[in-house]
């Protein structure tokens, strides 16, 4: 939201597993481990939570790659900075990221959930543009097809319920991740990704 709203810069730094941001406006940003940004030198995942303070000055990130082999500019992407991205990594994506803290672990996790995303919608997501950047594939037509109904189901779930401020996912009777923030509202912003 910050990124789309101008209030916050990220910069590539030519280095993997950092990035730099700026928040450029009179309020705090808070930033989610797993969000996925686009562009720069190759589209990376945000692997720490934490909150970028007021005219901030600018602060390192740790991220970690999900698109591997690329290094160059991508069509009419900014080269030098990140856009938003509609999407999140998955868990998976976040204990590689998170416990193992290994650029190769994250890149087999993107590898299989590519596979498992193809496997799912019939076709494969990857992109002509980059075959590896797990954003294009998260934004690939059948993807969005396939998980309309998903999210449309659960988008407002979290909805005038003020008293809930997390949720736990459970897959087929698997628990697959948790989330707890610090306020119903912050949860109600971030409840979309």
């Amino acid at each position: 939201e910050a990124l789309a709203q101008k209030k916050v810069r990220v910069y590539e730094t030519k280095d993997v597993n950092e990035l730099a941001i700026r928040n450029l406006s009179n309020q705090d940003i808070y930033v989610q481990a797993g969000d996925i940004v686009r562009g720069g030198e190759q589209d990376r995942m945000i692997s720490l939570d934490f909150i970028v303070p007021p005219k901030s000055g600018r602060m390192p990130i740790d991220a970690f790659c999900v698109e591997s082999g690329r290094w160059n500019q991508r069509g009419n992407e900014a080269p030098a900075s990140f856009a938003s991205s509609e999407n999140s990594a998955t868990n998976e994506l976040k204990i590689a990221a998170k416990s193992d803290k290994s650029q190769s672990a994250v890149w087999e996790k993107v590898e299989m959930v590519q596979a498992n995303l193809s496997k799912n919608v019939g076709a494969s997501v990857n992109s002509t543009v980059s075959v590896s950047s797990m954003e294009l594939s998260m934004e690939d037509r059948k993807v969005k097809e396939t998980s309309a109904a998903y999210i449309n189901t659960f988008a407002n779930l979290v909805q005038n319920k003020s008293d809930v401020i997390g949720y736990v996912l459970v897959i087929n009777g698997v628990v697959n991740s948790a989330d707890i923030y610090a306020s119903h509202a912050l949860l109600a912003k971030l409840w979309p990704k």
